[in-house]
């Protein structure tokens, strides 16, 4: 586990340090108009043997939510919309999952201004070996995470627009991520802890009830351990190799200083 160990000829192993991190576990809940945390004592989190999941603050139930869906015969009622080609294509949600992700591309385009309150770029992924989109901060320390869990085999920003029944009427959501992982998929969503509306609730609950329909996994992501984001973070630099253009690496541990030339 951990960022892949052999890219491009480049041995990484030496990055994937045995340790163990700090896990706190977080648990919100509402009572009353309060945002309610509950901190469990930390454990042992071993690098080589935890997932995403391990390291992650989130939330995958929305009960509140769910009862505002109109579920009745939602598998024909509700519909997918995909991108192929440059173009968009409605998919009955039982279907969705027939859609290679490889044919697919980000349902909607990264937007950014002067002013934005966002803070969208593109993360390097040694898991795919190219560049992945995000509107956030929060996003992006979410791919940095997926990549040093490891078992990533492809990830999709924008996966496609879910149009979906409540009480009030129709309703879209487009979740952040698709991820492919070798132990399965799962559907995304980023959200900081404290900052999930009612009418967002419904638009997550929805989004559950599509994955768990074909399979899949999903999870709001609310948050990450400190101890264990501050390490990944600092491990991430040592994911590319780098080179040493003014030629200052010591070989084999010893240390020659410049000769000086007199004049």
């Amino acid at each position: 586990m951990g960022f892949r160990p052999t890219v491009g000829g480049v041995n990484f192993d030496r990055w994937r340090r045995v340790a163990w991190l700090t896990a706190w576990r977080v648990s919100w809940f509402r009572c009353g108009r309060l945002d309610v945390a509950v901190v469990v004592e930390p454990g042992p989190v071993w690098s080589h043997a935890c997932s995403w999941v391990d390291l992650a603050w989130s939330e995958s139930s929305f009960v509140d939510g769910s009862a505002r869906l109109r579920l009745e015969d939602w598998p024909r009622r509700w519909s997918a919309v995909v991108r192929l080609g440059g173009g968009q294509v409605s998919v009955p949600v039982p279907n969705l999952a027939e859609v290679p992700l490889s044919m697919r591309e980000p349902v909607r385009r990264f937007s950014w201004h002067r002013g934005s309150p966002h803070r969208p770029g593109l993360e390097y992924l040694v898991s795919t070996g190219r560049m992945h989109g995000f509107e956030s901060l929060a996003e992006a320390k979410l791919l940095l995470m997926l990549d040093f869990a490891g078992g990533v085999t492809d990830v999709l920003s924008q996966p496609f627009r879910l149009r979906f029944v409540t009480e009030a009427g129709a309703r879209e959501h487009v979740p952040d991520y698709f991820v492919e992982m070798a132990a399965g998929c799962w559907v995304l969503d980023v959200r900081p802890a404290g900052r999930i509306q009612e009418r967002d609730a419904i638009a997550f609950a929805a989004s559950a009830e599509l994955a768990t329909s074909l399979g899949w996994g999903y999870r709001v992501v609310t948050g990450w351990d400190p101890v264990a984001a501050a390490t990944v973070d600092a491990l991430s630099a040592q994911r590319r190799p780098l080179t040493d253009r003014l030629e200052m690496a010591i070989d084999h541990g010893t240390f020659k200083p410049p000769q000086r030339q007199i004049a």
